[in-house]
């Protein structure tokens, strides 16, 4: 793989982004790969890991880190392999959703060794890291979902909605998505993260922040690769992956907790949080949240009310 890195200067005076960065190396297939990650407050507080989803990177919890260490808690945020200040791969063909979970199990789980961990995964972050919570359930100690899901592209999907008409309308928008992601003209990633965003307005600053990863349109592979892994073909290698996660996340007995937005153009019209609530063991009982007035970046939308939900969470379900 041809390994591109994001120059340093590309982040200076990143609007209300002050964190340390932090660096480690995954060796794949003969190769060292840097991934960034943020790991902010009390080291002796419990861990929570916070994951990010396409095309944005740890930016989008900036003003959702700074409550969260107030609480006493330690955060680490990474930046997928392809996002933020990680390297990224040149091609999209250097991508599958098999290598971005293996990237990141291995960064975060084996090297950093993180273990008994409250999970907050959105978007990607929570097609990649559900995949790791049912095959390595002993890494953590509670998981909270946004906005995400393990869809597996036939009936036992939890992204089903259950009728002709509306699976229509999301087989046909994944489709969309996918041809827009891969064929756009040197894809706006500023302009996308503000379309996901409802409630407030990102500033010009805000959009440049989450431009800042991709100086020219060769950086953007990963951008637009990841929705191409979306599972529609029931018998694809991750259909059948996700599918034996989803079997597994049954039994799941710690603390799950969804808390998905009120206009999240992805999901709203999916019961994928009921989903969840009647499936995974640790559900079961779970004061269950509904993030009002936030679109796809319930980050950006709800920063504050994200992280009391997630505060809330945790002292709810002491270990």
């Amino acid at each position: 793989m041809n390994l591109l890195r994001t120059p340093e200067n590309r982040f200076h005076n990143l609007s209300g982004y002050n964190f340390k960065s932090h660096y480690l190396n995954i060796l794949f297939e003969g190769q060292e790969i840097r991934m960034h990650y943020l790991d902010e407050g009390d080291k002796s507080g419990e861990t929570v890991l916070l994951l990010h989803g396409q095309p944005s990177w740890s930016y989008l919890y900036r003003k959702v880190i700074p409550n969260l260490i107030e609480a006493g808690l330690r955060v680490i945020a990474p930046d997928m392999i392809g996002f933020g200040k990680s390297d990224k791969p040149s091609k999209i063909s250097d991508y599958s959703y098999s290598r971005q979970e293996e990237w990141l199990r291995i960064g975060i789980f084996d090297i950093l060794q993180l273990r008994d961990v409250t999970l907050y995964a959105q978007d990607w972050g929570g097609l990649l890291s559900l995949r790791i919570v049912a095959f390595h359930p002993e890494y953590f100690a509670r998981v909270m979902v946004a906005n995400t899901g393990l869809p597996v592209g036939g009936k036992d999907s939890n992204f089903t909605p259950g009728d002709h008409p509306r699976m229509m309308m999301v087989t046909i928008g994944t489709k969309i998505w996918q041809a827009s992601a891969r064929w756009i003209p040197n894809f706006p990633v500023g302009k996308m993260a503000s379309m996901l965003v409802r409630e407030v307005k990102l500033t010009s600053e805000e959009i440049a922040a989450y431009d800042a990863p991709f100086p020219s349109n060769e950086f953007k592979a990963a951008v637009r690769a990841m929705p191409q892994f979306i599972p529609l073909d029931p018998n694809s290698h991750d259909t059948l992956r996700n599918r034996e996660a989803w079997k597994r996340l049954a039994d799941f007995d710690k603390p799950f907790r969804t808390a998905f937005s009120d206009k999240d153009d992805a999901t709203r019209i999916l019961p994928v949080d009921e989903h969840f609530q009647e499936h995974v063991k640790g559900a079961k009982g779970q004061r269950h949240v509904r993030i009002r007035n936030a679109g796809h970046f319930l980050q950006e939308d709800q920063s504050e009310l994200v992280a009391q939900e997630l505060i809330a969470f945790i002292k709810e379900n002491p270990r």
